[in-house]
């Protein structure tokens, strides 16, 4: 007999030995086998990139490895939305053009650099990526202490980055002192490896 077939008095189970509270559970059970009801997701589905999340983290590596977007603002404007919000542990930015403006203010590309230490995505639509930052700013040459930090990019449906945000690993007025005093704060971050990015 097929098993859409089968009656629900089947599924009654002696009150004896069951509460009223497994009782149901074992009803609801059988519907799932029955696809009464639809099958519960369980925590590893859940939290699997989706495809738009594994196309957004090759679109990011891309800008970050071979552009240095970090540093030149030379980007793909097509991965992010028009009102994607940039933030920092200084500063929130809105809109692509803005922020790449402020990077291409900022940073002398020419003596600056962006490593990544690890790319992956954390959820279907959230991709985390760990980097190193080292260099010089264009305000009169200062240069950057070599620090780490992580940015969070977090995916509408369709993609596309919606927000943009990033923490350090040294406090900012640790950032700021020792672009004057290079001695202050945290030593400096170590070069990263030369080994292939983790991508999950």
């Amino acid at each position: 007999m097929h098993k859409r077939h089968l009656h629900l008095r089947c599924l009654k189970l002696p009150a004896m030995c069951l509460t009223r509270r497994q009782q149901l559970a074992s009803i609801a059970a059988a519907l799932v086998y029955l696809e009464v009801l639809p099958r519960p997701t369980t925590a590893a589905e859940e939290s699997a990139p989706s495809s738009s999340a594994l196309k957004a983290i090759d679109a990011i590596r891309r800008d970050f490895v071979e552009r240095q977007y970090y540093v030149t603002g030379n980007l793909t404007p097509q991965l992010f939305a028009p009102d994607c919000v940039f933030k920092d542990p200084t500063v929130e930015v809105v809109g692509v053009e803005p922020y790449v403006r402020a990077l291409q203010a900022l940073f002398d590309p020419s003596t600056s650099r962006a490593d990544l230490i690890s790319i992956r995505a954390t959820a279907p639509s959230t991709v985390v990526l760990r980097w190193r930052l080292e260099g010089s700013l264009k305000l009169a040459g200062l240069k950057i202490k070599p620090y780490t930090g992580t940015t969070v990019y977090t995916l509408s449906d369709d993609g596309k980055v919606i927000r943009h945000e990033e923490t350090w690993d040294i406090s900012t007025v640790d950032a700021f002192v020792s672009t004057f005093f290079p001695g202050f704060g945290a030593p400096p971050a170590p070069p990263v490896p030369p080994v292939l990015p983790t991508t999950v």
